[in-house]
Formats: structure tokens, C-alpha cells, sequence
């Protein structure tokens, strides 16, 4: 498990790295929407959790993982030969 602040200032972690390196576009997400959408989308955490974590309310994570959503969507849909995460045939990992 990695560190997560508010700010978002803190150095990427490898596993972080990695995830930007084989998923592109979670280059365009803030850090904060970027960090909500790998825990909650990407991981095993869930809303509540993840907000528990971050010293967030759920309201806002909920928000941050809405408009990640909505911008990674929208990145897909403009560029097509994108690795979209989540989309990996399954046992792939």
C-alpha cells in the first residue's frame, strides 16, 4: 500500500509509476482524482475507505472518482489506441 496525501505533492511511488507508464492516460487525471480513481477503480479500496484514508469526505471522493471517470472516458474516446484500465482480459494481470 502507498502513501497518499491531500496535496498530492508527495513523489509517486513505483507501483504509481507504473501504473502511468502502462495506462497513459491517467496522465491527464489531477493528482487527487488519479490516486482516488488507481485505490477505488483500480484497487480494492472502497469509497468510504479510500475517503477514511485521505481524511476526505466520501461526497468528495465520490466526486474526484465521477469526473476521472469521465475524463479518462473522454481521452478514450478521442484517441483509440489507448490501454484503458480495467479493460485487460481477464487472468491478463
Amino acid at each position: 500500500m502507498h502513501e497518499t496525501t491531500r496535496t498530492g505533492d508527495s513523489a509517486r511511488t513505483t507501483s504509481e509509476e507504473s501504473l502511468t507508464d502502462k495506462y497513459p492516460v491517467l496522465a491527464i487525471l489531477s493528482d487527487a482524482e488519479r490516486e482516488a480513481y488507481e485505490a477505488v477503480d483500480l484497487g480494492t479500496t472502497g469509497v468510504r475507505e479510500f475517503a477514511r484514508q485521505t481524511d476526505r469526505k466520501p461526497g468528495t471522493v465520490s466526486t474526484l472518482l465521477r469526473r476521472a471517470r469521465r475524463k479518462v472516458k473522454l481521452e478514450v474516446l478521442d484517441v483509440e489506441d489507448v490501454a484503458v484500465p480495467g479493460d485487460e482480459p481477464e487472468g491478463s494481470v
